[in-house]
């Protein structure tokens, strides 16, 4: 038996034990993810794994705008809610399951509560055709209890508060008496503000006068949960290896990067620019990755030849348009000057300039000279990155498009895992890096759950991918822990890594299965459908 013990797991940043899914794309029945640390999701192609990281990316997107039947975002092309129901039937209902723990929400569960589920029923509203799409229901519960708390929609973000006043579940969160809770159903009304999902304020019905305390109570618990599930959507984060914001994360350095709306990492690659110590902190990492032969370095715009080049660019060009204006206007003020002459009533007298005073202008600093004062007067902190090549003879200084494609695709994962708070959806990190760098990654993602070691909450990461060498060097670090061992000064428990089959063999709606791992790393059992076997089926 193992001296590690499961329930002393270390959990990262989010509130949630587990996240459902019902009638998302190729989702049909409810369908659960207890999230770890480390969530892995594996399956064949097709076989559904997205559908479940686009869920979460649905709800963050969702948030953000407040509209229900997204079609193209920055995040994602969701084609609209018709698009992404399952099997597209008229009137179905999309619902995600959100499981809050209760360690994680003390304030709130004074009362005892462990954990309850939040369910969030979208649909359209009236017309299946042409209603429009609306989160439906809210509906709070234990486990898998009768709700004790729920919210029907009304119209423009008002929702009707209905409560079980003989919920055991509801009495007690709430501490009050059942009298109390029937009067609350009447009374109240909740609504949504702009910046969460759920309602997080309660207002009382014209002509009714709810019990204030009561009212206090429910309003203190909404704003709670909501604040919850907003923080946690906001520190989503996305990475599917989009090269041109790499690109444009090292050289837009004043660009403002909102994770909200990047599928890139281009709020990583900003944090990279910023921070000198999480660049080598990523620095250390990406020495592991590629045999130390490359890592990032900050450049100073206003201190480099870029700056003088840009300068002397912009010169040249305003020097050659300001002479095209200049000689237009010459022949344009001759042209004037004869046709007015010409049609004067006085054309033949002789006009006198003597007694006219020339006032004098100021004498203005060549263009080059303005351009060299802009650049001092701001201070040296447009700070651009590159990746410099220590292999070349000339130490190369380059962009993420100039090298292969894995090493622009991996850094801002690498950055993510040195980051604390944030919950981290990567599609496919092993694409474009050999099998020894995959197994690299694991190490990476480990090394997350470490910053728990200085105090600091580690960033969860879902991860979908193909790649086994990701897993065994987890189960490896995990074998190492077992022994009271650490490896390479890196602690993992099986509790820690989830990893999930996408099964998409029996029906049209696919199923997760769970593969747990032992003390020593490896799979309880095997993997469904020989995945993963072709190497000995080509071997015999």
């Amino acid at each position: 038996m193992s001296p590690i013990d499961d329930k002393d797991i270390r959990r990262n940043n989010t509130v949630f034990d587990k996240i459902g899914v019902e009638n998302f794309k190729a989702f049909g029945a409810l369908q659960r993810v207890r999230l770890k640390p480390i969530t892995l999701l594996y399956g064949k192609n097709s076989s559904g794994k997205s559908s479940f990281i686009h869920s979460l990316l649905y709800l963050k997107s969702t948030k953000l705008s407040g509209n229900f039947d997204p079609k193209d975002t920055k995040l994602l092309r969701f084609g609209g809610f018709d698009r992404f129901k399952h099997e597209r039937l008229e009137g179905q209902i999309v619902a995600f399951d959100l499981c809050l723990n209760g360690a994680d929400l003390v304030p709130i569960f004074s009362s005892g509560l462990k954990s309850f589920n939040i369910r969030l029923e979208v649909k359209r509203n009236g017309d299946p055709k042409l209603g429009p799409v609306c989160l439906q229901q809210i509906l709070f519960s234990i486990s898998d209890e009768e709700p004790f708390f729920s919210f029907r929609y009304l119209r423009k973000g008002r929702y009707k508060l209905e409560v079980d006043p003989k919920s055991k579940s509801g009495l007690k969160l709430f501490s009050e008496t059942e009298k109390n809770l029937e009067t609350v159903e009447n009374s109240l009304e909740c609504v949504v503000t702009e910046n969460y999902l759920i309602p997080d304020r309660v207002i009382a019905k014209s002509g009714t006068k709810p019990q204030g305390i009561l009212v206090a109570k429910i309003e203190d618990f909404l704003t709670k949960i909501s604040k919850e599930i907003s923080d946690y959507l906001d520190n989503v984060s996305y990475l599917c290896g989009n090269r041109d914001v790499a690109d444009q994360g090292i050289l837009d350095g004043a660009v403002s990067s909102n994770d909200e709306e990047d599928s890139g990492g281009l709020y990583y690659w900003e944090q990279i620019r910023k921070d000198a110590e999480l660049r080598e902190q990523v620095n250390t990492h990406l020495r592991l990755l590629f045999d130390k032969r490359y890592e990032i370095i900050a450049v100073d715009f206003f201190k480099s030849s870029t700056a003088a080049k840009y300068a002397e660019n912009i010169q040249q060009d305003f020097t050659s348009a300001s002479e095209e204006i200049e000689n237009q206007e010459n022949a344009d003020n001759d042209l004037g000057g004869i046709s007015e002459y010409l049609d004067h009533p006085m054309k033949d007298e002789k006009v006198s300039s003597t007694n006219s005073k020339e006032e004098k202008e100021p004498e203005e600093k060549p263009f080059g000279e303005l351009v060299e004062d802009k650049l001092d007067s701001v201070s040296g902190d447009r700070i651009e990155i590159r990746i410099l090549d220590t292999h070349s003879k000339t130490r190369l200084k380059l962009l993420p498009h100039e090298l292969g494609f894995g090493v622009g695709q991996v850094i801002p994962m690498i950055a993510a895992a040195c980051l604390p708070g944030r919950t981290v959806i990567v599609e496919q990190p092993e694409t474009h890096l050999h099998p020894k760098q995959q197994a690299d990654l694991g190490e990476i993602l480990a090394s997350s759950l470490a910053l728990q070691e200085g105090g600091r909450e580690g960033s969860t990461f879902i991860i979908e991918t193909h790649s086994i060498h990701v897993l065994e060097r987890l189960g490896k670090i995990i074998r190492e822990t077992s022994k009271e061992k650490d490896f390479k000064g890196l602690r993992l428990k099986p509790g820690e890594v989830g990893v999930y089959y996408v099964d998409a063999e029996e029906t049209t709606s696919v199923k997760l299965r769970r593969m747990e791992l032992r003390d020593d790393g490896k799979l309880k059992r095997k993997w469904p459908g020989e995945f993963f076997n072709e190497d000995m089926n080509d071997l015999f």
